[in-house]
């Protein structure tokens, strides 16, 4: 491409409206055209001088969204715009990411400039890009295993661009902060520096009620606390909330019908851990524990920190009266969920029966002081 543009006169070229079609094109998902049209604008930037860090950028984004992921670092290394452009750091992390080496998406993050993973009061935009850098930091350092900086780097994202949802879910499905830790780190970001009035007002509304997630509505007394139709009524569209619909199903017994939805699940996103949870769930629903175990073993291979997968896993055990591998699954739950009140309780059930009574009690504590905390 370089050499057809080189022999073209660039200055006829409208730079401009090539980055228009690339944007355009990546709106519409053409993939090949947007990446067509950003090879020609970086090329013809190229013979008039030196091809932006922007237009790597696109050029890199159009590589990685048509699956060609060491083509789209390459673009950016090769460069090393790495180290002084945030949108590209952010590509090429994206792109080992998905290649499966989150250490070489770090060790990019370690090239960059310091300065420029800093927040700046008054850039909102490189904010923002900062923000998102930190939230592939956060995954990267999720899939080694290393949860507490993960959860740093998301806090970080979140104060650096508040309005960053993706940020507040990853951190809050991690369960790596207490409840009294997540409103307070909610309560600390920058919300009127950042937002308007009105969309202050809303993130505050929205990030609060997302952390209090686990607070049940007052009840009468007279009331049960496990209102699994009510909730499965409320998920009226199961694409979003595939976790949650098992869970209602698996509580109500609902075999036939979450044979169905794993059934879909599999079809659809055979790649998602979600799915093989699913099928997991079901086998254990219909006794068929080993068979659980193969699937959720699946599951937790696709997303190891997924603590609802390791709960389900230590359920299959527990079904078996294999109670040691039941506990290990749990410890391993309460590692992932540490704000999260229900796998303490399961190691508590699970002392009860091997008659450990002190321990039974210590997890039994953990797991009450967690729950009145929410």
């Amino acid at each position: 491409m370089a050499k057809s543009v080189s022999a073209a006169t660039t200055e006829c070229l409208n730079i401009d409206f090539m980055r228009s079609l690339v944007k355009q094109y990546s709106e519409l998902g053409q993939w090949t055209s947007a990446l067509f049209w950003a090879d020609v604008a970086a090329a013809a930037c190229s013979g008039m001088g030196q091809a932006s860090g922007d237009d790597i950028w696109l050029l890199a984004s159009a590589m990685l969204a048509r699956g060609e992921l060491h083509r789209a670092a390459h673009a950016v290394t090769s460069r090393a715009l790495h180290r002084r452009h945030l949108l590209c750091l952010g590509v090429v992390m994206r792109a080992y990411l998905a290649a499966k080496e989150p250490a070489t998406a770090l060790n990019m993050m370690d090239e960059c400039d310091p300065a420029l993973l800093e927040p700046r009061n008054t850039d909102q935009t490189h904010n923002r890009a900062l923000a998102g850098v930190l939230v592939w930091q956060a995954r990267a350092l999720a899939a080694l295993e290393r949860r507490e900086a993960a959860a740093e780097a998301l806090a970080a994202a979140l104060r650096a661009d508040c309005a960053s949802y993706e940020a507040l879910d990853l951190l809050l499905d991690q369960h790596a902060l207490t409840p009294a830790q997540e409103l307070e780190l909610i309560s600390s970001l920058p919300v009127s520096s950042q937002l308007g009035v009105a969309e202050g007002a809303l993130v505050r509304l929205a990030y609060r009620e997302r952390a209090l997630r686990y607070t049940p509505e007052p009840l009468p007394p007279s009331s049960g606390t496990g209102r699994w139709r009510e909730a499965l009524a409320a998920l009226q569209e199961p694409w979003g909330a595939a976790a949650e619909r098992v869970a209602c199903l698996v509580e109500l017994r609902r075999s036939a019908e979450l044979f169905a939805f794993a059934h879909e699940l599999v079809d659809a996103y055979p790649q998602e851990w979600t799915s093989w949870f699913a099928v997991g769930c079901y086998y254990y629903l219909i006794g068929k524990s080993e068979l659980a175990r193969r699937y959720l073993s699946k599951a937790k291979t696709l997303e190891p920190g997924a603590g609802c997968v390791w709960l389900a896993y230590g359920h299959s055990f527990a079904a078996d009266n294999e109670h040691d591998q039941a506990m290990a699954a749990y410890f391993k739950a309460s590692q992932l969920m540490s704000g999260c009140h229900v796998p303490p309780l399961y190691v508590g059930v699970e002392c009860s029966l091997l008659n450990n009574p002190p321990m039974c009690a210590k997890f039994l504590a953990r797991a009450a002081a967690l729950h009145a905390a929410r």
